[in-house]
């Protein structure tokens, strides 16, 4: 009688944790949406979304919203109709200074989406972080060589493409203080890119740096240093150049 208990209680155990496993999952956890890729595009101006409606038809037809964490619209509202529980790729038109807000946030930025079905179902709630897309026929050439092209994306900073079917260099952020979108700020010598950044108050600096197209990091800086003086309220300094070496000749970049 106790082995004929013992076999009871341990075919009772089994079937429960059986029926707990194959319990479905909570409404909650099963209708979402699902952000399979998402990206952001600044010469379209709009954002590429993979979506995957995880709820009933029904709930995934309706109103398709982006806003940013603190709660700004990033794109403009638009009627979407998802298949349930597919894949799709849709995109969505930024809002108006949306580009320059996103700018902002660097090179990978947070979005909460919304879909709100019609006739008062419960919207479905996604979450995406947009990775921004540059190509080699991206934003405005600031300058150019046989090997080299560099060109500035307005908001997000300046690259180096060396190769049409690679994604291009960040060689500098908007954040970098750049001069402008001038050659004159900026020279090439391949496999090197030397650039000048500004910065400071009452009498700023200048900064030259030489960024490395083989390493795609920057691998020297050289700063000028200035001072203001108390009595004439001017500044005082040293301004420096660079100068490298390639194949033995001297490709200097000396940039005002």
């Amino acid at each position: 009688m106790a082995v004929e208990g013992m076999r009871r209680i341990m075919i009772m155990t089994l079937l429960a944790g059986g029926l707990a496993a194959s319990a479905p999952a909570p409404a909650a956890a099963r209708d979402t949406l699902q952000v399979r890729s998402s990206a952001l595009h600044p010469d379209r101006v709009l954002i590429t979304l993979t979506l995957r409606c995880n709820a009933p038809r029904a709930r995934c037809a309706g109103r398709l919203r982006a806003q940013s964490l603190d709660g700004v619209t990033v794109a403009r509202t638009r009627p979407v109709r998802l298949p349930s529980r597919q894949p799709r790729r849709i995109a969505m038109r930024l809002a108006e200074d949306a580009l320059h807000d996103l700018s902002e946030a660097g090179e990978e930025t947070e979005v909460d989406l919304s879909l709100t079905p019609a006739g008062g179902r419960k919207r479905l709630i996604g979450f995406a972080a947009l990775s921004l897309r540059v190509s080699c026929r991206s934003g405005t050439t600031i300058g150019s060589s046989p090997a080299v092209r560099l060109f500035r994306v307005e908001g997000f900073g300046v690259y180096a493409c060396t190769d049409p079917h690679r994604r291009p260099d960040l060689v500098a952020t908007e954040a970098d203080a750049l001069t402008g979108v001038s050659a004159d700020s900026i020279a090439i010598a391949a496999p090197f890119v030397a650039f000048v950044t500004v910065g400071g108050n009452t009498c700023g600096f200048n900064s030259l740096s030489l960024y490395d197209l083989r390493a795609h990091r920057i691998v020297r800086t050289l700063s000028s240093q200035t001072a203001s003086t108390d009595s004439a309220n001017g500044c005082t300094g040293t301004t420096d150049t660079v100068t490298w070496l390639r194949g033995g000749s001297p490709r200097a970049a000396a940039l005002a």
